[in-house]
């Protein structure tokens, strides 16, 4: 599945030189009208590839699915694109935490923006909010619907009595996926990559421009199964 909760964006390297997105763009997008906002107030345009929208009619789509799945955020656009603000990347994982039953798979040329904002001040607890708001319009209640969102007392004064927290941080079933295209670029991405906290991290070697060896950046595997812990299975 699909969910392309921003949709829009603008090249930063090689990798991005013949788009799919860019190119599939006039006949998915291209002909749609789209009001926004600048320093004149509202207007209305044709939307051009890098115009960036976070759709929030769009955000209860994982919501709906019931049973798991594998989601692909934002294949039309890259989900830590600058002008993505945090708060509406509070909302996206505020969904992808009401939803433990999917997998979701986050891929960027900006690993940069990707650290910054998964290791900022505060950032779980903001998500946590967004969730407990998202849960209470949807079913009525200030229950934390499962395990990875918890709760702790803050005394009779404080709103509701309590408030959530995230437990862990990034959500269990959020994977951060780098793009690839060259050795240049894979080392300035994967490195990156690494030092940001996820679940579980991934590389797209797509589009590949020139080899690739990312031998640096596998933990080694002995013969007869991990070197870590000596298992005969990785």
């Amino acid at each position: 599945m699909t969910w392309n909760i921003v949709t829009g964006c603008s090249k930063v390297s090689a990798g991005c030189a013949n788009c799919y997105a860019d190119q599939q763009w006039p006949r998915h997008y291209g002909r749609q009208r789209f009001k926004g906002t600048d320093e004149r107030g509202l207007f209305e345009r044709n939307r051009r590839f890098t115009d960036v929208v976070f759709h929030a009619d769009r955000l209860d789509h994982p919501l709906r699915k019931r049973n798991p799945k594998r989601i692909f955020v934002t294949s039309f656009g890259d989900p830590f694109h600058e002008d993505v603000t945090d708060e509406q990347l509070d909302r996206i994982f505020a969904v992808m935490a009401l939803c433990p039953q999917h997998q979701f798979q986050l891929l960027t040329k900006r690993p940069e923006r990707m650290r910054k904002y998964l290791t900022g001040a505060g950032v779980a607890a903001r998500v946590a909010e967004q969730a407990k708001y998202m849960h209470w319009v949807r079913h009525g209640t200030h229950d934390a619907p499962h395990d990875g969102i918890r709760s702790y007392e803050v005394g009779p004064d404080a709103e509701f009595g309590y408030r959530w927290f995230l437990h862990p941080w990034p959500p269990a079933n959020v994977h951060l996926i780098v793009s690839v295209e060259d050795q240049k670029s894979a080392d300035e991405r994967i490195p990156v990559l690494l030092d940001t906290p996820a679940a579980v991290r991934g590389i797209s070697l797509e589009p590949m421009l020139a080899p690739v060896d990312l031998t640096a950046y596998l933990t080694p595997v002995a013969q007869d199964g991990c070197m870590e812990c000596g298992s005969p299975e990785r």
